[in-house]
C-alpha cells in the first residue's frame, strides 16, 4: 500500500541539491534570578541545585540555563574537519550522562571519529577508524566510562558484506581492529549502548534471491558480540523494516520494527524484549491498526526502564502519529497523538524520555493541503510521567520552506536531560533557499518552547546543512552536528 503521504526520498537524494546558508548566533541576553523561591514566580523556571536557578533568554533568538552559577548556552559552531579531498557527510553523535561524547562521520567510504571531553570541553584528534563502509549506514554509542563504539555496514565485496564494529577504550587515542558481527546483505544498521557498556545492534537483511527482507539483531556483553543472530520473525516479502533498538540503565532493552504478519498484508509495528537474552515470548504487535500500514517506529527508554514507542499509521489514506508507553513492566494502551494530511516519515518522527518517564515527541507535517507549495513545519507533543494524558500538539515553527522540493526533509530530533528539559533541532529552509539547523528548548515545568520558530545554530549565508544529528546528556549538555555543503565539512555546536 502506498505511503505517499509524507514520504521523503531519504538523505542521500539531497546531495544534488546544494544551496547555501546556516544562520544565527545570539548576542543579547536578558536574565531573571530566582533564589529559594523569592522573587518573581515564573512558571517556566525550575529550581535545580540548592533552589537556585537562572534562565537567560536571548531576545528573539536564544535561551540558556544558569544552574548554580553556570550559564548554559550553545557554543560557537566549529568545524571538526576541513579535508576537501572527499565529501564528509552523515555525522552520528552519542553522549553519556556526564557529557562525554563521540562524533563520527563518513569521508568518502571511510569512517572517522573525534571524542569530546565533557569536563575539559574539548575535542580530541580525528581518527580514521575503518575503510570502507556502506554509504549512510553509520551508528555510534558511548558508555558511562567514555568507551565509544561504532557500527556500520559494508557491501564492497561478497566476503566482507555485513555489519561491522570497532570501539575505543582510551578516549579515542586508538580504535580496535574492525571486525564483522554478522555476514550478509545487511543495511539500516542501528545501535544502542547502555551506561554499563552493554549494547544492542539491529539491521535489515535481504535474502540472496532479493525476495525477502528480515530484521536481525545481536547483543554485546562482557566485551564480545554474541555469535548467534536473533531473527524474531521469518521474512514476509520485501519492503522497509526500519528497525530501532533502545537500552535502559540495567542493560535491558527492546527491538522494534515494521513488518507484515502475513505476505501482502499491511505492515504492523512489532517489538521484542531483551533482558540478558532475547525473549521470544515477548514478541508482540504494538499497533491495533489492521486495515492499513503502521510504520517507522521509534523508541526511547530511560535508565529505570520506562519508555515510549511512537509510530505512524495510515487511516483512510491519512497519516496519524500513535504511541504506547512502557512502565518498566508492561505496555500501556495505544494513544493517538496527531493527525495531518502529510507527515514526514523518512526520516521518521522522534521521541525522548526523561528519568521519571515524561516524554516528548517531534515530527514535521503539512497542516493544510490547500497550501501551495506544501511546506513542512515541525510540531511537538509532551506528556508527564505515569498515566498523565498527552497534551495537545504544539507548533514549533510556521516559517519553514522545506517541502517544495520533495527530496528535502526537516529531520526533527529531540533529547531530554536529567531535569526534564528538552532540546530539539531540525533543518529549516530560508527564503534564500539556504538550509540552517534550527533549535528550541523546553524548560521543565514550563509552558512553551523557546525561542518561537526556533533559532539558528550558526550564521553562514554561503552554506546549507544536510545530514544532522543531536545527542542530549542527562547533565544538560547537548551536542549537535551537521554536514555543510557545498564543501561537505562536519560542523558541531555544544550546549554547555
Amino acid at each position: 500500500m502506498s505511503r505517499g503521504a509524507g514520504r521523503r526520498q531519504g538523505r542521500h537524494t539531497t546531495l544534488t541539491h546544494r544551496s547555501s546558508d546556516e544562520a544565527g548566533e545570539c548576542v543579547r541576553l536578558v536574565t531573571t534570578i530566582v533564589v529559594g523561591g523569592a522573587g518573581p514566580r515564573i512558571a517556566r523556571l525550575r529550581s535545580f541545585v540548592a533552589g537556585v536557578s537562572l534562565v537567560a533568554v536571548a531576545a528573539g533568538c536564544d535561551s540558556a540555563t544558569v544552574t548554580s552559577g553556570h550559564v548554559r548556552a550553545w557554543s560557537a559552531a566549529q568545524v571538526l574537519e576541513e579535508d576537501h579531498s572527499q565529501e564528509d557527510n552523515h555525522p552520528a553523535v552519542a553522549i553519556n550522562a556526564t557529557g562525554g561524547a563521540v562524533v563520527a562521520w563518513q569521508r568518502g567510504n571511510s569512517l572517522w571519529a573525534r571524542l569530546y571531553d565533557g569536563a575539559l570541553q574539548t575535542f580530541g584528534a580525528a581518527s580514521l577508524v575503518a575503510t570502507p563502509s556502506r554509504y549512510d549506514d553509520l551508528q555510534v554509542g558511548i558508555d558511562a566510562q567514555g568507551t565509544a563504539m561504532m557500527l556500520w555496514a559494508r557491501d564492497d565485496a561478497d566476503d566482507t558484506r555485513g555489519v561491522w564494529w570497532s570501539r575505543t577504550t582510551d578516549h579515542g587515542a586508538s580504535w580496535s581492529m574492525p571486525a564483522m558481527i554478522a555476514a550478509g546483505d545487511l543495511h539500516r544498521t542501528r545501535l544502542a549502548v547502555s551506561g554499563a557498556g552493554a549494547a544492542l545492534a539491529a539491521w535489515t537483511a535481504r535474502s540472496d534471491d532479493h525476495v525477502v527482507v528480515t530484521v536481525g539483531s545481536c547483543d554485546f556483553r562482557d566485551g564480545v558480540w554474541n555469535t548467534v543472530v536473533n531473527t524474531p520473525l521469518p521474512g514476509t516479502g520485501l519492503g522497509d523494516r526500519n528497525p530501532r533498538v533502545a537500552m535502559d540503565g540495567n542493560g535491558r532493552g527492546f527491538l522494534t520494527w515494521e513488518q507484515p504478519a502475513v505476505l501482502n498484508e499491511p505492515s504492523s509495528v512489532w517489538t521484542e524484549r531483551y533482558d540478558g537474552t532475547w525473549l521470544p515470548e515477548s514478541l508482540a504487535i504494538l499497533d491495533a491498526n489492521r486495515g492499513d500500514d503502521s510504520y517507522t517506529p521509534t523508541l526511547a527508554l530511560n535508565d529505570a526502564g520506562a519508555g515510549t514507542a511512537i509510530w505512524l499509521q495510515m487511516q483512510n489514506f491519512v497519516p496519524q502519529l500513535w504511541s504506547r508507553r512502557f512502565d518498566g513492566k508492561s505496555w500501556g494502551e495505544a494513544e493517538h497523538l496527531a493527525t495531518a494530511p502529510l507527515i514526514e516519515w523518512d526520516p521518521p518522527p522522534r521521541v525522548a524520555v526523561d528519568p521519571v518517564g515524561g516524554s516528548v515527541a517531534l515530527w514535521s507535517e503539512v497542516t493544510d493541503l490547500a497550501q501551495n507549495p506544501q511546506y513542512y513545519d515541525v510540531h511537538a507533543v509532551r506528556t508527564a510521567a505515569g498515566a498523565t494524558p498527552w497534551q495537545a500538539p504544539e507548533v514549533l515553527e510556521t516559517n519553514n520552506l522545506i517541502g517544495a522540493d520533495l527530496t528535502e526533509y526537516a529531520e526533527p530530533l529531540v533529547g531530554m536531560d536529567g531535569a526534564g528539559n528538552a532540546i530539539a533541532t531540525w533543518r529549516k529552509e530560508l527564503p534564500s533557499s539556504a538550509i540552517q539547523v534550527s533549535w528550541v528548548r523546553f524548560a521543565a515545568g514550563g509552558t512553551a518552547w523557546a525561542p518561537p520558530n526556533g533559532a539558528p545554530l550558526h550564521d553562514d549565508p554561503t552554506h546549507s546543512a544536510f545530514a544532522t544529528d543531536l545527542a542530549v546528556s542527562r547533565n544538560g549538555t547537548a551536542l549537535a552536528a551537521w554536514s555543510y555543503g557545498p564543501e561537505f565539512d562536519i560542523w558541531v555546536s555544544v550546549y554547555r
